[in-house]
């Protein structure tokens, strides 16, 4: 979307993925800084955005509950599964350091790591096969790693599935 808006000096994902790696600090160079990162749709329908104001604070979670509905997620989804998951992913992809690299996206301190709150978005590191992860199998799990009430309020939601 930064792309579409002209939110950032690159122009196409090429170009941005060159100009970050290039950067020591590896961010992106934003074309007006001081725009909002998320910025506020014009309508409910999405279909604008305003790029001087802000999203309100609701815009990011009513957008995610009508995406995970119009895909058919069961469960109920969050922006903070948002940071979870970027938490999650980073930890594997940087191993052996994965925790570390975690807690920095997450911007946790010492004491998060050491108290294990790092660990909690984390979850269990396990080998990655993106293949796999990306096959369309009933078998597989890709909970939330949640304390299991989402999913327990998902399986009430859910419609019975049988012979």
């Amino acid at each position: 979307m930064a792309l579409r808006a002209g939110a950032t000096v690159a122009t196409s994902i090429d170009e941005l993925m060159e100009q970050t790696f290039a950067r020591s600090d590896r961010t992106v160079k934003w074309a007006r800084p001081k725009r909002p990162v998320l910025c506020e749709f014009a309508n409910d329908q999405g279909r604008g955005i305003v790029v001087e104001r802000p999203a309100f604070v609701t815009q990011l979670n009513d957008t995610l509950k009508a995406a995970a509905r119009a895909i058919g997620v069961t469960v109920k989804v969050t922006a903070h599964d948002l940071r979870r998951g970027a938490a999650q992913d980073t930890a594997r992809l940087a191993t052996p350091t994965g925790i570390e690299s975690a807690a920095a996206v997450l911007y946790h301190k010492p004491g998060s790591i050491a108290s294990g709150v790092t660990q909690r978005y984390v979850g269990t590191i396990g080998p990655t096969n993106w293949e796999k992860r990306t096959e369309l199998e009933d078998d597989q799990d890709f909970s939330l790693l949640t304390n299991g009430k989402r999913q327990m309020f998902a399986l009430k939601l859910a419609p019975e599935v049988g012979p």
